[in-house]
């Protein structure tokens, strides 16, 4: 798994990136309807799982643990697909675009941190 790491570093810098920057977009710009931020969210949890199921894929020959990607890219999937399909639970779930921002940098900050 760190091998896989050690070669995807600069994927786990930019999906902490974006999420941080969807996290200050959230925070600083209240004029922006939760029903767009939702979109964002589901089109940023929609492609980084693509992005983890095709890295999971690529490279279960090489590593054993190559499950867990996969597990996390179906999931991330799934939370993207729910924010499309039914945006009230989504804005229900979510409370007040605040909380989705504080969610969002925290995330970013990790991952970018994390390597």
């Amino acid at each position: 798994m760190d091998e896989l790491l050690g070669r995807a570093w600069w994927m786990l810098i930019l999906r902490g990136t974006v999420a941080l920057l969807f996290g200050i977009l959230a925070l600083f710009w209240p004029a922006l309807t939760l029903l767009l931020l939702i979109t964002l969210f589901s089109v940023y949890a929609i492609a980084g799982g693509i992005v983890a199921i095709v890295g999971a894929i690529r490279y279960r020959a090489t590593h054993a643990g190559w499950w867990v990607p996969l597990l996390l890219g179906i999931c991330s999937i799934g939370a993207g697909m729910i924010a499309v399909l039914v945006p009230a639970l989504s804005r229900s779930l979510s409370g007040e675009p605040g909380n989705l921002a504080i969610c969002s940098r925290t995330t970013g900050v990790k991952r970018c941190l994390k390597r």
